[in-house]
């Protein structure tokens, strides 16, 4: 476990009704985000910023607020795992939000006893949501049994957000 020695942000996108989001996907790759994800639910796309210092990060930012999107963002503090998602399986990422009283760093390490391949990405994180992890599975089934597992190891979680990925853009 490594604290991130880049100003790491996850940030989630609603795009504008209209608005392309192959498009989108793009033009955040040429803004420089590390990692972009297609997503189903109430926001269209997730996306990996890293930078030097917060202000280098809170350009980058309002640069994606000009692509006729509403944007979220959560400052990832700590990188417990970051491993490679393998495309083909179904991916999603499972955001928790914990009890006031269990500390945060508590739950990431119990997610880091789940395989790599089950949960390759773990970032504890600032707002609402106190830990975002990436979850692998073969299928729907698969997906339901690890979350399954999850909820049985983490008692102290108050909400799992599930945010299935659609598309790993490289």
């Amino acid at each position: 476990m490594k604290k991130i020695s880049m100003t790491k942000a996850l940030v989630d996108i609603s795009l504008e009704s209209g608005v392309s989001v192959g498009g989108i996907v793009k033009k955040l790759k040429k803004l420089g985000a590390s990692e972009v994800y297609q997503t189903a639910g109430s926001k269209d796309v997730y996306c990996i910023i890293e930078c030097n210092n917060m202000a280098e990060l809170n350009a980058q930012i309002d640069k994606i607020r000009k692509l006729r999107a509403d944007t979220d963002t959560a400052l990832l503090l700590r990188e417990v795992r970051d491993e490679k998602l393998v495309p083909s399986m179904k991916n999603a990422i499972l955001a928790i939000s914990i009890a006031n009283s269990t500390p945060t760093y508590k739950v990431a390490n119990a997610l880091a006893k789940f395989k790599k391949a089950e949960v390759p990405k773990i970032f504890e994180s600032t707002g609402q949501t106190d830990i975002y992890c990436w979850i692998n599975a073969d299928d729907k089934a698969e997906i339901d049994e690890l979350l399954s597992r999850i909820r049985k190891k983490l008692k102290s979680v108050e909400e799992y957000r599930i945010i299935p990925l659609l598309r790993i853009e490289k």
